[in-house]
């Protein structure tokens, strides 16, 4: 009587994952045709089929033994197969804000990885953008974004982390602003602030840093207001004509996840030029030295900021050119007719200026008096 010798089967060596298993099988194609039995080591099964065992990160040898009872005869036949199980990765990594990461935009987050037996590393920041890089920096704008992390150990393992909604970056709005009329001066001194933030929020909120005094940096108004009007004034009976800074502050408030108000804010200034356009010229000068009306002065030009481009000429009876100057900007550069030593007499002047309210060109006499 002759019986058939089982031919057991389990395969090639292979490698597992931490918590991954797959099924041995004995089965040689002839067992359903025959008596046959079963016995595992080193799980002690006696079915034709078994499970892979969690061995914490070993190899472990499974050997199956495959008898053939028909008639009464014992023909036994052996296979065995090593399953290596490896280690997965420990995915860890701290940003700052966990479990949420909030903010404005532009966000940026710097990841410190803390991961345990990783290799390969993979960051999927919802927003389209990936990075292998262990420790990576990005840059977030508006939006809601899920983040997933993977971890690859030297054996080809992988274990993630995975948050739904993790990010939230709120839009900043862009503040910008301009006024009517766009050069105020001395005899309407009213200001009326555009507001051209974008986008236009009826939630924003707005404040205003108007200086209200010329010579001190630090003297500011504060309003709170969408267009505000505002009206410059004199402080101890000084000119008003100058320079001010005008700052805007736009602030948006956002209700985040975490049950947090996220305040996205944007800031911009610019100078706001008062100019006093109003020229007075000298009709008579009494170049004497007693201090007093020596010089040529053209009142409102160096203080009144009305024309900063500005040619002055003088010239005597015969047409002769006693004086010039191009941009006049203090008194010093005025025509001094006793520092020059000219004779008293009669003199013709031509003023040029190129200011914020359009040109202006001025023709006249001055008596020089000794």
């Amino acid at each position: 009587t002759t019986v058939w010798t089982p031919q057991p089967n389990l395969g090639p060596d292979t490698a597992l994952c931490d918590d991954e298993s797959f099924v041995l099988n004995a089965d040689d194609g002839f067992a359903h045709l025959n008596n046959y039995t079963y016995s595992w080591s080193p799980t002690y099964e006696t079915t034709q089929t078994i499970k892979t065992l969690d061995a914490g990160g070993q190899a472990t040898n499974y050997e199956v033994e495959v008898t053939n009872t028909m008639y009464g005869v014992r023909c036994p036949n052996r296979d065995s197969r090593v399953v290596d199980v490896a280690p997965k990765p420990i995915p860890n990594f701290d940003i700052s804000g966990l479990p949420f990461i909030e903010g404005c935009e532009p966000l940026s987050i710097q990841i410190k990885n803390r991961t345990v037996g990783a290799v390969k590393y993979r960051w999927e920041f919802g927003d389209g953008h990936i990075s292998t890089e262990e420790n990576p920096e990005h840059l977030y704008y508006a939006g809601l974004y899920d983040f997933k992390y993977y971890a690859t150990s030297d054996r080809g393992c992988i274990d993630s982390i995975q948050y739904r909604d993790f990010v939230s970056v709120y839009p900043s709005p862009k503040a910008k602003f301009s006024w009517t009329p766009e050069t105020p001066t001395v005899l309407h001194p009213e200001v009326q602030f555009i507001n051209l933030t974008m986008p236009h929020n009826s939630d924003n909120i707005y404040y205003w840093k108007i200086q209200y005094d010329k010579d001190v940096n630090h003297s500011v108004t504060t309003i709170k207001e969408y267009e505000p009007l505002y009206t410059f004034r004199a402080f101890d009976d000084q000119s008003i004509a100058g320079e001010y800074s005008v700052e805007l502050v736009a602030m948006t408030k956002n209700l985040a996840p975490s049950g947090n108000y996220i305040t996205c804010s944007d800031t911009t200034d610019s100078k706001l030029v008062l100019v006093n356009d109003f020229l007075q010229f000298p009709n008579v000068i009494t170049a004497n030295g007693d201090g007093i009306n020596d010089i040529f002065v053209i009142k409102n030009l160096t203080d009144g900021l009305g024309y900063p481009t500005n040619e002055l000429s003088i010239y005597d009876r015969w047409g002769k050119r006693v004086y010039h100057r191009e941009n006049i900007t203090s008194e010093e550069d005025f025509w001094d007719p006793g520092a020059e030593n000219v004779p008293a007499g009669t003199y013709f002047y031509r003023f040029v200026g190129k200011g914020y309210l359009g040109n202006i060109q001025r023709n006249g006499v001055v008596e020089v008096l000794r």
